[in-house]
């Protein structure tokens, strides 16, 4: 899925990022090595990750949707540390403020 065809088709961007079909793409790829990394040095990893969190929430590209939703796959990369398909995140990571 490419920023391209968000704009070709919408609706089509939309239902496979749902379904979850980006199990071959780059975000799938970073995902996966921010829950390793957290594996390994969960607050450092956690603290690094937050600053650029900050960054791309508060920044001023002219990509704003882009900054947003790669912050949502950030945010849900460090957060969630076991999940099933059934119950959905079954533990998260400590360090993330999940309340707030």
């Amino acid at each position: 899925v490419s920023t391209q065809s968000t704009g070709d088709n919408p609706f089509q961007y939309i239902k496979a990022d749902i379904e979850g079909s980006d199990a071959e793409t780059r975000r799938r790829s970073a995902s996966d090595f921010v829950r390793a990394l957290c594996n390994v040095k969960e607050q450092t990893v956690s603290g690094i990750f937050s600053a650029y969190l900050g960054n791309l929430l508060g920044g001023n590209s002219g990509n704003k949707w882009i900054d947003k939703e790669a912050a949502i796959y950030i945010v849900i990369s460090l957060a969630v540390k076991t999940k099933t398909e059934k119950h959905g995140a079954t533990t998260s990571n400590s360090f993330i403020n999940l309340v707030d």
